[in-house]
């Protein structure tokens, strides 16, 4: 017989028996009525023996071995080397007199499990006799310690073992009324149930007797907590988990950042009391830079949290080129009724290139088996979601501001009315290089606009419009007065689009150069290419007169903060690649459908809209055709449809393009993106632009000099 608990070895054979059953009876599941349950609960003499003594003391100073005996359920997945040494530091904090640990893990790392593991660990094996757990809010903290009090009651396991603490607390049912009736021999257990507290039981057998577990706000009353215990002794909190101490409203207040810093440093870590240690945990998310979060894991500021962070990829892998395509058919499989089978195939398929470069820690985390690897699981992650991300699983925050760009780059549709060159449509100024022509498709009409482009890169918009043409000035692309079905009936999408396509062409005039005789036509039409659906409509068109050399497809791409730059992607053979944000393309990995053009629509969005800002009368400017009396309302509101916001992350800033709150047409704007591109494809670069800013003219560097978007996945090493 064990003596643990100071049973002696001739203990009755009726008496073991007994607790046995008694134990069998009341863990194992509940068929007793709550009457009977309750009077047993009364008196709770004889405590059970333990079930494992050689189990319980493998564990008592391994954390790692303590969560994955008691808490297999947990931990099904087998830990990384970052997990492994997040342990070891946890358990090296329950030795120190002052154990300080700041750590950022990604979400769904376990960061907060093992916190409160910790807790029972400690609380348990009587390393610490009082816990304190603090967050943000006061539901978080209750929300974890309504965790611990669930797996102290209901874990089998911990029942078998320790059966001096869980066996009382699993007869209280959760009972306030039946805790403090509670005895053993009619000496009272002094159990504690509250919404924000639990003690443990105080029994001969127990050596942790009236240890404290209680649950607080950061913001809330938590100076100078203790207990008394009956017996006459007082505890002050010798352990405290601040779990995610931060929301993300008080992340972006530098005054409540500091409010809760100060707080951390001089309440809390005062809780123990003169020359008594105390162990601090904080497992934490960054939200943006210079937060709370990220202050006490940065090292160089608070050396003595010993911070840790950890990315859920180290590093990105070399070929995003290929980790776009995989996406792109994920999606197209998606939009089809697919569950993205088609994208795990062609990953499987180009593994050895699409893993080259990368790291991913924690090789355990994906979901077979529409995951193959960790890695796949985290660039699905990656695409969902970018911004998220980097913030949630990278610990290095995108962060948006409209504050000081707001003002800077701001299209509004009555300040372009007035951008008039003061010529006719379909007249080129003086200087025009070149002509270009962007196509937006859309399910029922098809948009166009032509620019003449001067040397500078500025300009004139010298025809614009749709085919259908429609009857009226103003309309939407949901309900056009013509659409395309309607003068092609019984076809489905991709062959109307190529329809559409045909008659645009047929409509593209000679465009006459101002005060001169000559005339100019289109040298570049780029064709949108995005939408699955028409996708092969286009390039199909394009096949057909490629002879002539004017058509291409393209496609824009989005490429903000948290992306691979085009500047940084690899060069494939045959590539033509612009130092302006856009590369030409011989085939696709998927198809061989020809050459196409990829371009940044960020990027080209700001070079398009500081042209449209910049004065009248500089070299820069771009303007409208017609005089006074013209009126530009629909493609004036198209223009001015988007706004940038100034994205700042991992050192860097740049201006991502979003449709304004209760707007949607902007297919005149992406129009005259193409068109821009098209022009440069021609060898027409982005010059110094002239702007205003405070009623004063200056001289700035055309964005594709003056900043670089910086790579957001970073390159491999």
């Amino acid at each position: 017989m064990r003596t643990l608990f100071g049973q002696s070895d001739d203990e009755s054979d009726e008496k073991t028996s007994y607790k046995k059953e008694k134990l069998k009876q009341l863990s194992a599941e509940y068929n007793l009525d709550t009457k009977v349950r309750r009077s047993l609960a009364a008196d709770i003499w004889p405590i059970p023996e333990i079930v494992n003594i050689e189990r319980r003391n493998s564990c008592a100073d391994s954390l790692k071995l303590f969560a994955e005996t008691y808490f297999p359920s947990k931990f099904d997945l087998a830990f990384s080397d970052e997990h492994l040494d997040l342990i070891r530091s946890m358990d090296e904090s329950l030795l120190d007199s002052e154990g300080l640990l700041a750590y950022a893990f990604p979400r769904g790392s376990g960061k907060t499990t093992l916190a409160e593991i910790l807790c029972i660990h400690a609380l348990f094996y009587g390393k610490r006799r009082f816990v304190v757990l603090i967050s943000a809010e006061g539901k978080a903290s209750t929300e974890a310690f309504a965790n611990i009090g669930s797996e102290v009651r209901y874990n089998e396991l911990l029942l078998e073992d320790f059966p001096e603490i869980c066996y009382p607390i699993l007869l209280t049912e959760g009972n306030s009324w039946i805790a403090k009736h509670q005895h053993v021999h009619g000496k009272p257990t002094h159990i504690t149930i509250r919404a924000d507290m639990l003690t443990l039981p105080l029994v001969e057998e127990s050596k942790v007797g009236g240890s404290v577990i209680r649950c607080a706000s950061i913001m809330g009353r938590i100076r100078g907590l203790k207990h008394n215990i009956p017996n006459g002794g007082t505890i002050r909190p010798d352990l405290v988990v601040i779990d995610d101490p931060q929301t993300d409203k008080v992340a972006k207040s530098l005054s409540q950042v500091n409010a809760r810093e100060r707080i951390i440093n001089g309440t809390i870590r005062g809780l123990a009391g003169p020359g008594k240690p105390l162990t601090v945990l904080m497992p934490c998310t960054v939200i943006q830079s210079n937060d709370l979060a990220d202050r006490f894991i940065d090292r160089n500021k608070r050396p003595e949290w010993r911070g840790k962070k950890s990315k859920l990829v180290r590093s990105f892998p070399s070929r995003m080129d290929l980790w776009h395509e995989y996406w792109k058919i994920k999606c197209d499989s998606y939009r089809n009724g697919g569950k993205g089978w088609e994208a795990t195939e062609f990953y499987q398929n180009n593994r050895s290139d699409m893993d080259q470069g990368a790291d991913v820690p924690w090789e355990a985390r994906f979901t077979p088996p529409i995951q193959v690897s960790a890695l796949q699981h985290a660039m699905d992650l990656y695409f969902k979601d970018p911004i998220t991300f980097f913030s949630e699983y990278q610990n290095e925050p995108i962060i948006e501001s409209l504050g000081e760009n707001a003002g800077r780059i701001e299209l509004k549709a009555e300040q372009l009315q007035q951008r008039y060159s003061g010529l006719d449509r379909f007249v080129c100024p003086q200087h025009t290089i070149h002509v270009t022509t962007g196509i937006d498709i859309q399910q029922r009409i098809l948009y166009y606009l032509t620019v003449a482009w001067t040397e500078d890169f500025g300009g004139s918009i010298i025809d614009y419009g749709t085919f259908p043409k429609q009857p009226i000035d103003y309309f939407r692309t949901v309900n056009p007065p013509v659409p395309m079905e309607a003068l092609q009936k019984d076809l489905s999408i991709g062959p109307l689009v190529f329809f559409g396509l045909e008659n645009l062409r047929n409509m593209l005039p000679r465009y006459v150069v101002d005060n001169t005789y000559d005339t100019l036509s289109n040298q570049k039409v780029f064709i949108d290419a995005n939408w699955s659906l028409t996708t092969d409509a286009v390039y199909g068109f394009c096949k057909q007169e490629e002879k002539s050399f004017l058509f291409h497809p393209c496609h824009g791409r989005g490429i903000g903060a948290a992306q691979l730059p085009m500047s940084d992607w690899p060069k494939k053979l045959g590539e033509k690649k612009s130092d302006y944000n856009w590369v030409e393309r011989q085939t696709t990995n998927v198809k061989n459908r020809g050459r196409h053009i990829i371009y940044d629509t960020n990027w080209w969005k700001s070079v398009v809209a500081e042209r449209l800002i910049a004065p009248k009368g500089s070299p820069n400017a771009l303007l409208l055709y017609g005089h006074a009396s013209t009126r530009h309302e629909l493609l004036c509101d198209h223009l001015s449809a988007e706004h940038p916001i100034e994205v700042y992350g991992r050192g860097r800033r740049i201006d991502e393009w979003k449709v304004k709150p209760g707007l949607s047409e902007n297919h005149y704007f992406d129009c005259l993106v193409m068109s821009a591109v098209a022009a440069c494809y021609l060898g027409l670069n982005p010059h110094n632009i002239t702007i205003t800013e405070d009623n004063n003219i200056i001289s700035k560097v055309a964005p594709s000099r003056k900043r670089r978007v910086a790579a957001a996945p970073p390159r491999s090493t």
